[in-house]
């Protein structure tokens, strides 16, 4: 990220680089491989999505975000039937608790196999052959 400022004209004097502490485990730790990492999390060993939400901040004159959360989770669902792979949806830390169980629902709406889940980050990337983030909604 740095480097982008630098090259925006930002002085280095003017930066600190600071991590971000609650990612370190996944730097330090020792890791599963993707076979145990799907184990631990009840997924069979195919082909799998993560899927990272976003929390919506609902409240801009835009104010379409519902309506692009939803195309999003339809287009990830199409993915993943059509790759017959397993789908972890990662909820963002500030999503209510709510929307797990609308996931859940939805997944077994559109017959998708997979998990969702706030926790295990470091088992979910793990797992993961592809990763799909949603982008920040402001």
């Amino acid at each position: 990220m740095t480097q982008f400022f630098r090259d925006c004209g930002v002085a280095d004097w003017r930066m600190i680089e600071i991590g971000m502490p609650e990612w370190e485990g996944i730097y330090d730790s020792i890791l599963p491989d993707k076979a145990e990492a799907r184990r631990v999390l009840g997924l069979s060993d195919k082909f799998t999505i993560f899927y990272g939400t976003t929390w919506g901040q609902t409240t801009s004159l835009r104010s379409t975000f519902e309506i692009e959360f939803q195309e999003t989770l339809n287009a990830v669902f199409a993915f993943t039937k059509e790759q017959q792979a397993n789908l972890i949806i990662a909820m963002h830390p500030n999503e209510v608790p709510q929307m797990e169980q609308v996931y859940a629902e939805q997944m077994k709406q559109q017959n998708v196999n997979g998990i969702v889940t706030r926790q295990h980050i470091v088992y979910t990337l793990r797992a993961a052959d592809v990763v799909i983030e949603h982008g920040p909604s402001n």
